[in-house]
C-alpha cells in the first residue's frame, strides 16, 4: 500500500492515462531506476507532503526481488518507504512539467 496525496495522484493518473502507460509499470520503472543509481537519495526529496494534507491509499505491485532491494535502500537511507516512492513520483512529474 502506498499511501500519496490526492493532488500528487491525480497528477501521476493523469499524466499515465495521457502517456497510456500503467501507473503501475511507470512508478516500477522510476523505482528500479532511482535504485540503480550510485546514490538516489540524492535526486529525491524526503518529505512530499505536509502532515494532515489528505492522501489516497494505492495498491503497487512490485517483484518481490525490487520490493527487497527498495527495502534495503530505504532502511540503508533511513527514509521510508512511501516517502522515496512518493519523492521519485513528485520529481518525475515536475521534470515533464505536470
Amino acid at each position: 500500500m502506498l499511501r500519496m496525496a490526492i493532488d500528487l495522484n491525480e497528477r501521476l493518473l493523469n499524466y499515465c492515462v495521457n502517456a497510456r502507460l500503467p501507473a503501475n509499470t511507470h512508478v516500477t520503472a522510476l523505482i528500479r531506476s532511482a535504485l540503480a543509481k550510485t546514490d538516489p537519495d540524492t535526486a529525491t526529496p524526503k518529505r512530499v507532503a505536509t502532515r494532515g494534507e489528505s492522501r489516497v491509499m494505492l495498491t503497487l505491485r512490485i517483484d518481490p526481488e525490487l520490493q527487497d532491494q527498495l527495502a534495503r535502500h530505504c532502511e540503508s537511507s533511513r527514509v521510508a518507504v512511501n516517502a522515496f516512492i512518493c519523492g521519485l513520483i513528485q520529481k518525475d512529474l515536475k521534470q515533464r512539467g505536470i
